[in-house]
């Protein structure tokens, strides 16, 4: 009888204890959310703005510095403003330190849909510079 008695208790005791581990390992899913939307939304303005120090500062996995900031002259000479139509924080996928959040941008007066893979570093979520 104790025996059972002990294994009543102990099993779902560990199951709850595995269950609290997973769940604070996991970070908090909400905030990363949060701060995606926010890194999103700071390359698209800063992108706008020609203030490409802000706009790479979004950005990691960039191999040289000046040749990320000429890449992004270039290419704002070429597109002009870009609009976000498409920004559901609902869709955004985290797994680890690493997320993708599909996205809706008009670009050159023409509508591009498109996946964008983010990376955690060093706390701070980061748009991957090669998608």
């Amino acid at each position: 009888m104790e025996k059972k008695l002990s294994s009543i208790v102990i099993i779902p005791l560990m199951l709850l204890l595995l269950t609290l581990l997973f769940v604070s390992c996991g970070g908090n899913t909400s905030q990363d959310k949060v701060a995606i939307e926010q890194v999103i939304r700071g390359y698209v303005s800063s992108y706008n703005a020609s203030n490409f120090e802000d706009t790479l500062a979004c950005f990691t996995g960039y191999d040289d510095y000046q040749d990320a900031l000429a890449y992004l002259v270039f290419l704002r000479s070429l597109s002009g403003e870009i609009t976000l139509v498409n920004f559901d924080a609902a869709s955004i996928s985290v797994t680890g330190n690493t997320a993708r959040v599909p996205v809706d941008f008009i670009i050159m007066n023409e509508l591009s849909s498109q996946w964008i893979n983010l990376e955690k570093v060093n706390g701070n979520w980061k748009i991957l510079w090669e998608q």
